[in-house]
Order: structure tokens, then sequence, then C-alpha cells
């Protein structure tokens, strides 16, 4: 269920990245992430599943929409070759250590 939120977030996002610029895209995002991140911690102080299953969702579907498949997008204009080793090592080192906590 949380897998179908992520492909159908990751065949949308081009297409809404047509209308925005990826800096709005970003920030307009993690806005929106935080939002539903709070609704996920009310609904389980509420303790209401269906509100947490519909948040992670959501959670997924605008995290591939923004973060996912846009932040190398943005590295790779913001800064020149040197910056972007360094940025795409971070973001690769920041995912493994994600990856082997989880």
């Amino acid at each position: 269920m949380l897998m179908s939120g992520a492909v159908f977030g990751t065949v949308t996002g081009p297409i809404i990245g047509k209308f925005l610029p990826v800096r709005t895209m970003l920030v307009g995002g993690e806005f929106v992430l935080a939002l539903i991140l709070a609704g996920i911690a009310a609904f389980s102080y509420f303790q209401i599943s269906y509100g947490i299953l519909v948040c992670m969702i959501l959670f997924t579907f605008i995290y591939q929409n923004t973060l996912g498949s846009y932040f190398f997008v943005y590295v790779s204009q913001v800064g020149g070759s040197s910056v972007n080793s360094a940025a795409v090592a971070t973001i690769w080192i920041g995912a493994l250590i994600v990856n082997f906590i989880t």
C-alpha cells in the first residue's frame, strides 16, 4: 500500500515539475511533509490507525514528488563540480546511515 504512493509520486513528479521551479517544490514539499508528520503524531496520540495509514501514504507520495526526485537536480544546479561531489557524497552517506539504523 505504501509502495503505491511512492510509485504514483514518482510517475507524477516530472509532470508537476514542469509547472513549478525546483526550489519551490523542495521548500513547499518540506513544509507539507512537516504538516503530514504532525498529522501522524496527532493520529498516533488519538490512536486512529486509518489516519496514520493515510498520512504515511501521503508522505511517500509527496516525498517522491519533491525530495525523492528533485534533490539531485537541485544540487547539480546550485554548485560547481567540487560542490556537487561533496553534496552527492553527503547524500549517499546519509542514506547509508539511515538504512543501517532502520
